[in-house]
Protein backbone atom coordinates (compact mmCIF):
# COMPACT_ATOMS: atom_id res chain seq x y z
CA UNK A 1 0.00 0.00 0.00
CA UNK A 2 2.99 2.24 1.01
CA UNK A 3 4.50 2.08 -2.63
CA UNK A 4 1.54 2.03 -4.39
CA UNK A 5 -0.21 4.80 -3.36
CA UNK A 6 2.32 7.63 -4.42
CA UNK A 7 2.52 5.70 -8.05
CA UNK A 8 -1.41 5.85 -8.27
CA UNK A 9 -0.80 9.86 -7.49
CA UNK A 10 2.37 9.81 -9.78
CA UNK A 11 -0.46 8.69 -12.44
CA UNK A 12 -2.81 11.23 -12.13
CA UNK A 13 -0.77 13.79 -12.37
CA UNK A 14 -0.87 13.68 -16.17
CA UNK A 15 -4.35 13.64 -16.28
CA UNK A 16 -4.84 16.73 -13.89
CA UNK A 17 -3.02 18.80 -16.71
CA UNK A 18 -4.56 17.73 -19.10
CA UNK A 19 -8.38 17.94 -17.34
CA UNK A 20 -7.19 21.82 -16.46
CA UNK A 21 -5.39 22.54 -19.95
CA UNK A 22 -8.79 20.94 -21.79
CA UNK A 23 -10.91 22.45 -19.28
CA UNK A 24 -8.95 25.87 -19.83
CA UNK A 25 -9.51 25.79 -23.59
CA UNK A 26 -13.07 24.94 -23.52
CA UNK A 27 -13.59 28.59 -21.94
CA UNK A 28 -11.56 29.66 -24.23
CA UNK A 29 -13.24 29.00 -26.92
CA UNK A 30 -16.32 29.75 -25.80
CA UNK A 31 -15.17 33.52 -25.44
CA UNK A 32 -13.43 33.57 -28.61
CA UNK A 33 -17.38 32.66 -30.16
CA UNK A 34 -18.82 35.32 -28.11
CA UNK A 35 -16.45 37.97 -29.77
CA UNK A 36 -16.82 36.39 -33.26
CA UNK A 37 -20.60 36.70 -33.05
CA UNK A 38 -20.84 39.91 -31.31
CA UNK A 39 -18.69 41.36 -34.18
Amino acid sequence: MNFQYPYALLLLIPVWIWAFIYYKNKIYLKKWKFVFQEE
